[in-house]
C-alpha cells in the first residue's frame, strides 16, 4: 500500500499557503492549507516550496581546488536540482567532470573551457597552444549532451600577453560549434569596452557586477553604452558572485539601471 506524504501549510513563491499530498514520489493533490490527509503529516509553517531552482555558474571540480566542490554539496543539499558547471574542465579532464554525474541526485549541465587545461591554473589562456580547436570540437561532439556553451575568462591574469587573441578564437568556436559563450570579465587588460562589442546574442557576462576599474560602470554609476547595446542585442548577464567579483556600489548602479 502506497504512504500519502502531506506537507501541511507550505508556502509558493507566490505566496499562497496549501497542503501538498505526496504518493509514491508524485504530487497527486494540492489541497486547502490543513485539508490534506495522508499517513504521514509533516507540519511545513513557515517554509516555502518551489520548482527545483537552476545555478547558473559552479565549479563542480573538486580535483581543481579551491575552486570546485562535490556536485550534491553545492546543488541538492542547497535546494537546487540543476547546476551548470562553468568552465571549470577544458577538454583534457571534460569526461572526467561527465563521468561524476553518475550517481549524483544532481543534474549537472557544464560549460567547456576553452583552454584545455581549464582551470588546472588560474593562467589558462596566456598560452594560445592551450586552445586547441580540434579538440575542442571532440569534447563538444563526444558531451553534446551536457555542455551546453563555452567558457573563456578574459582578464589580465588569466590571458597575460595574450589579450583579446583568446576571445577571437572563443568567438570562432562558438560559431563553429553553435554554442553561447560565457565570458568572465575581470581587471583589465584588456579594456571591458574591447570586450563586450564581441558578444553576441545568447552569450553571457559573468561576474558583471564586479567593482574592479575594469567594470561595466562609469564613475558616476551609469552604465557604459557597450553594455547598454549588449542587452539590447540579446547579451544575457550572470553576477557569479564570488568575494572578489561582486561589489554593492555595482549592484546599486545596476538596480538604477533596472528601474529606468
Amino acid at each position: 500500500m502506497k504512504e500519502r506524504i502531506v506537507l501541511q501549510h507550505v508556502t509558493l513563491v507566490n505566496g499562497e499557503v496549501l497542503d501538498i499530498v505526496i504518493e509514491d514520489g508524485q504530487i497527486v493533490e494540492l489541497a486547502a492549507a490543513g485539508s490534506g490527509h495522508g499517513e504521514q503529516v509533516m507540519d511545513c509553517s513557515g517554509m516555502f516550496v518551489s520548482s527545483g531552482w537552476i545555478d547558473l555558474h559552479v565549479h563542480a571540480f573538486p580535483a581543481f581546488d579551491p575552486y570546485g566542490d562535490e556536485i550534491d554539496e553545492i546543488g541538492v543539499k542547497q535546494g537546487v536540482t540543476t547546476i551548470v558547471d562553468a568552465g571549470s574542465c577544458g577538454a583534457d579532464r571534460i569526461s572526467e567532470l561527465v563521468a561524476s554525474r553518475v550517481g549524483a541526485r544532481t543534474n549537472l549541465l557544464a560549460f567547456l573551457n576553452i583552454s584545455r587545461i581549464g582551470l588546472q591554473r588560474v593562467d589558462e589562456l596566456s598560452n594560445m597552444a592551450w586552445i586547441d580547436k580540434d579538440q575542442v570540437r571532440q569534447a563538444v561532439h563526444a558531451h553534446k549532451d551536457v555542455i551546453v556553451g563555452l567558457k573563456a575568462r578574459i582578464s589580465s591574469s588569466v590571458v597575460k600577453e595574450s589579450g583579446l587573441e583568446p576571445l577571437h578564437r572563443a568567438r570562432e568556436l562558438s560559431e563553429e560549434t553553435s554554442l553561447p559563450l560565457m565570458v568572465h570579465i575581470g581587471s583589465g587588460p584588456p579594456n571591458i569596452e574591447e570586450i563586450v562589442p564581441l558578444l553576441a546574442e545568447r552569450d553571457i557576462i559573468t561576474h558583471y557586477l564586479n567593482g574592479k576599474k575594469n567594470n561595466l560602470f562609469d564613475a558616476e554609476g551609469k552604465p557604459l553604452q557597450v553594455l547598454v547595446d549588449a542587452i539590447a542585442r540579446g547579451v544575457h548577464l550572470d553576477v557569479g558572485h564570488g568575494t572578489a567579483s561582486f561589489s554593492f556600489k555595482a549592484a546599486e548602479a545596476a538596480q538604477s539601471m533596472a528601474s529606468v
